[in-house]
């Protein structure tokens, strides 16, 4: 792949799809791209917030954002002047704000071989087309930008998320989770407690795809299939991928085993059937949009 701007490659979720193996795959296996100084940054779901809702852009940055760059700092204590990032995640953050952030990234990291830097913000999943239609044009002067949109097998992503949600929150200090916690009470176990929520939370997927396809070039991944074949996207990047970073999900591939399982529990082959059945629409919706349903869903 050859350009004068630097490839930004944007990842827009699924959460519990394996999106930091393959953002390590992307750099710590194939040096691609480089993440910079935190994995998720957040910074356009923030953008997004302050046009949209002012309220809700405060409480987000006085949670979640701090940690974000709390996180950053921490990683990055030794080579990294922590006054720069306090005031890259400052609340009054503009698109050349996120622009800034990327290029500074992109010069400390581009004599290591990369040839370009990424975004993984999970809540990049969360941005409507009409937003994305906003920051384009000053992206793209800066920048060849490539969206991504990992999505792994629905019952099972689904029930990944419940499965830390209940363990996290029957600690004996219950970990803030989404912006509360969870009252776990009252079931036997993680299968119960995911049985007895809405399992299709963040499961449009064919929402998600369409919002980024309509701005940006986008490619979907099924995870499943990427950790046994790189070549789309590898075509789709214009780079060599031939190596992955080892996936929790996907136990028999990849390199670099730093990760433990952690879903609680094995789901059946009954309550698999019974997640299908839940989630038919995300199945239908998915055959409508790309003509086939992915065999590992099956």
């Amino acid at each position: 792949m050859t350009s004068d701007k630097p490839l930004l490659v944007i990842n827009a979720g699924v959460a519990w799809s394996g999106t930091k193996p393959y953002c390590k795959t992307l750099q710590k296996c194939q040096k691609i791209v480089h993440h910079g100084y935190v994995v998720e940054n957040n910074i356009l779901y923030y953008l997004y917030l302050l046009q949209t809702d002012p309220k809700q852009a405060k409480r987000y940055f006085d949670t979640r954002h701090k940690f974000r760059v709390q996180s950053a700092i921490n990683s990055n204590a030794q080579t990294l002047d922590t006054e720069y990032l306090q005031n890259i995640f400052k609340k009054r953050s503009t698109i050349h704000t996120y622009i800034k952030y990327h290029l500074d990234c992109w010069e400390r990291n581009k004599k290591k071989g990369y040839i370009g830097i990424s975004d993984f913000s999970n809540s990049n999943s969360m941005l409507p087309s009409e937003f994305l239609a906003t920051i384009k044009n000053e992206l793209e002067k800066h920048f060849t930008v490539k969206a991504t949109v990992i999505f792994r097998n629905p019952v099972k992503r689904s029930y990944s998320e419940a499965s830390v949600e209940y363990k996290y929150n029957t600690e004996q200090s219950p970990m803030e989770w989404q912006g509360g916690t969870a009252d776990v009470r009252g079931y036997k176990d993680s299968i119960a407690y995911w049985k007895s929520k809405r399992i299709d939370h963040n499961c449009d997927y064919v929402g998600i795809y369409k919002n980024w396809k309509r701005v940006f070039d986008t490619y979907p991944i099924i995870m499943e299939d990427l950790w046994c074949d790189q070549s789309g996207l590898s075509a789709f990047l214009g780079c060599d991928i031939n190596s992955v970073h080892q996936n929790i999900y996907s136990y028999n591939y990849g390199l670099y085993q730093d990760h433990t399982p952690q879903d609680l529990q094995e789901l059946s082959d009954a309550d698999l059937i019974w997640g299908m059945n839940k989630l038919g629409k995300v199945y239908e919706e998915w055959d409508k949009e790309f003509g086939y349903i992915p065999q590992s869903w099956l």
